[in-house]
């Protein structure tokens, strides 16, 4: 992975157990059921807060590891994404 790839679901998954940390761990961290967090880490889910969270936890900054929210770099068709349903 070069720097300009963009970081997946799979890099973030990596990274935090590169770590020692896990979802479990973050949820219990941060209050969210393990579900919320593995639904973040997925982009299944958009939660600013945890995104910017997780993204610290792996030493990096929230609009890399999520650059497709931050940046318009891809699109979540999501429900839960209010944006994505707007025309």
């Amino acid at each position: 992975m070069t720097i300009t790839d963009p970081i997946t679901p799979t890099d973030i998954q990596y990274f935090l157990k590169k770590k020692g940390i896990t979802q479990r761990s973050l949820a219990e961290k941060y209050g969210k059921s393990e579900m919320i967090i593995s639904d973040v880490i997925n982009f299944r889910r958009v939660s600013r807060p945890l995104m910017t969270v997780i993204a610290k936890e792996i030493d990096m900054k929230p609009e890399t590891v999520f650059a497709w929210y931050f940046e318009g770099k891809g699109t979540c068709h999501h429900l839960c994404c209010p944006d994505a349903n707007a025309a």
